[in-house]
């Protein structure tokens, strides 16, 4: 056993120094909006008649421009999805939800083999999680006051299943590695913590989907690279 301890202390110190840091650091930027009007005053039935027709003609340009700079719903965006954002994100809410239920049937039944089980999802969740939020996040560019309190506490909730993820990793790799095998009568108890952890991250990961499905579709944020940044 104490022949594996550096890759043991490998996995278990690298959750914990994730665990320590933020999901991410970037805050959604705001712009601000310019609204202009004009009036217009008939002199004669000439200028009218130009006047009418000049603008008739910026307003066919200006719907022609509309048309082409913003897209059409039902139509496919060239270029394929804006962001993997949507892609990733799927991996984490599916694998931190089984793992509360993997944990679970392990406490009452203490088979080894569950217990790697719970390692495995734990793991891979965490990583896609991580990733989640930081490689593949989706940057908004000009949203609304509501959209953007909706997103700080979707950033919130992703933030605390990464940081979830990384604390139930680092304990049950210690209660697989170290407490079944050398210390048995605290295997209950930290059995029953990594439970605890694993369902708070799952309420967590939930909670931030939710409110990402909000941003999607009630604020329209996302879909055909509505309201993203481009690069």
């Amino acid at each position: 056993m104490f022949s594996r301890s550096p890759m043991l202390m490998a996995f278990i110190a690298i959750p914990l120094a994730l665990f320590t840091a933020s999901a991410h650091g970037n805050k959604p930027h705001k712009k601000a909006a310019a609204e202009t009007s004009s009036t217009a005053t008939t002199v004669s039935a000439t200028v009218t008649s130009a006047t009418a027709s000049v603008s008739n003609a910026h307003d066919g340009d200006h719907s022609s421009h509309h048309h082409d700079s913003k897209p059409v719903p039902g139509e496919a965006v060239q270029g394929g999805f804006p962001t993997l954002h949507p892609l990733v994100v799927h991996f984490p809410i599916v694998l931190l939800m089984l793992v509360p239920l993997v944990q679970m049937v392990s406490f009452f039944t203490l088979r080894k083999e569950l217990g790697f089980t719970t390692l495995a999802l734990t793991l891979l969740g965490f990583v896609a999680a991580y990733l989640a939020s930081t490689t593949f996040h989706a940057h908004v560019d000009v949203i609304s006051d509501a959209a953007e309190a909706v997103l700080k506490q979707h950033d919130l909730y992703a933030e605390w299943t990464v940081r979830g993820a990384a604390l139930t990793l680092l304990l049950k790799l210690l209660s697989q590695f170290l407490v079944q095998p050398r210390f048995s009568r605290f295997t209950l108890p930290i059995e029953a913590l990594v439970l605890l952890v694993a369902i708070a991250t799952a309420v967590a990961v939930g909670i931030a989907g939710h409110h990402g499905a909000e941003l999607t579709h009630i604020y329209g944020i996302g879909p055909q690279g509505n309201f993203l940044e481009t690069h």
